[in-house]
């Protein structure tokens, strides 16, 4: 008997957004040579912004099957989804595969969602799910998960 696919959230961190974070994504949106140093800092709360607002995801699916695609992990009333996914050992300790999913039904995985909404669920391809609370990130996962800003 196959058992129904079961998505559990293991937890929502957010990102450690220091000023060299903020800095590596300024850079990247407004170049030094493309911007004035005026543009720069007003455009630097903004980056900021953007970055606080960014959590990593950790999940495990069981009985993960064809209906599974990353693709489909967002927030409800929300064009953000999910992005730099990884899938890690079982155990959440390396990363095993970016963006290609391993072979198996059991999968372990982060990824980033930008301009998170703690009140609202995980829709997923199996369904809708609650958040737990969302908290600092491991040590341990920040050392396996770095994060790239992007344009």
């Amino acid at each position: 008997m196959n058992s129904q696919p079961k998505v559990h959230v293991v937890g929502i961190y957010k990102l450690n957004v220091d000023p060299a974070l903020v800095k590596e994504a300024l850079d990247l949106k407004y170049p030094i040579d493309s911007y004035s140093a005026q543009a720069r800092r007003r455009a630097e709360p903004v980056v900021f912004k953007e970055l606080s607002s960014a959590v990593l995801i950790e999940l495990t699916i069981e009985n993960a099957d064809e209906n599974y695609s990353v693709g489909d992990f967002e927030q409800p009333d929300s064009d953000q989804a999910a992005y730099e996914e990884r899938y890690l050992s079982a155990d959440g300790t390396s990363i095993i595969s970016e963006y290609v999913r391993p072979a198996g039904n059991f999968l372990r995985m982060v990824f980033f969602l930008h301009f998170f909404d703690p009140v609202k669920p995980l829709k997923t391809s199996y369904g809708v799910v609650k958040l737990p609370r969302t908290t600092g990130m491991p040590e341990w996962l920040g050392k396996v998960i770095r994060y790239e800003p992007v344009t």
